[in-house]
């Protein structure tokens, strides 16, 4: 119990865990903010993680944003100490968006050996091509930026062995292994690829030597939900942004 509340913290919202998996091109830490930025492609590249002290110094998260003339986003654990910021921030007209749950797996050894994934260390161009038709921006060039994110963190890319209707990405860190870019062709839903390749990529970060598994998903996504809670995904921390107002 104590080993699986140890893996608990590292994968807490406001842990740099997260920031290694998704790495953006900026990152500067300072003792109140960990400020994240890369053209303004995906939240969780472009948000500030904040500290202890992150309620005292707000002014330094914005100036960091509006030097780059990004939005001003606070990724808000929903534990303490981050209550009074959160607060705070509502009341300067930050307004709250995406709630997230963090999940965690402990790999058990029936999930060593399973296959049916095409695997690689480099997202080969099937690959992408799915897995920007399922989560891209749709815009070429925040599409190269996001690409240029995911390729940032080493990591493993799996695709469905006899198609590619569906996707996923490990980054390994330690013994866990964050999943992400989950993925599965709208035409293709509901068919059971996302499932089978849950299985393979369960099976990929045992073979990696890992002992958990942890992602990230909008706490109003059911269908994903569902699908990790069935493969015994729980919720182990949560978030949510605050977006600042635009500045006229």
């Amino acid at each position: 119990m104590s080993e699986q509340r140890g893996a608990s913290s590292v994968v807490s919202a406001d842990s740099a865990f997260w920031t290694e998996s998704w790495m953006p091109r900026e990152r500067v830490e300072t003792s109140a903010w960990l400020l994240r930025a890369d053209r303004g492609v995906t939240n969780r590249a472009n948000s500030a993680v904040p500290r202890g002290s992150a309620d005292t110094a707000i002014e330094e998260f914005e100036a960091f944003y509006a030097e780059r003339a990004l939005p001003r986003i606070a990724q808000i654990p929903n534990h303490a100490p981050f209550s009074g910021l959160d607060g705070k921030l509502a009341r300067r007209g930050y307004t709250l968006h995406t709630p997230t749950l963090v999940q965690l797996l402990r790999l058990r050894p029936e999930h060593a050996g399973v296959g049916g994934a095409a695997i690689t260390d480099e997202p080969s161009a099937e690959w992408t091509a799915s897995y920007l038709a399922t989560d891209g921006r749709g815009d070429e060039r925040a599409d190269s930026v996001q690409l240029e994110i995911v390729g940032r963190s080493p990591a493993r890319y799996l695709m469905s062995a006899d198609s590619d209707v569906a996707v996923t990405r490990l980054s390994v860190h330690g013994d866990i292994a964050a999943l992400s870019c989950m993925g599965v062709a709208d035409a293709h839903r509901g068919r059971g690829h996302g499932a089978q390749l849950l299985r393979a990529t369960l099976g990929e970060a045992a073979a990696l030597g890992c002992s958990y598994v942890a992602l990230q998903v909008a706490a109003g996504n059911v269908a994903a939900l569902r699908l990790y809670g069935s493969a015994g995904f729980a919720t182990v921390d949560r978030y949510h942004y605050r977006v600042g107002p635009v500045r006229g």
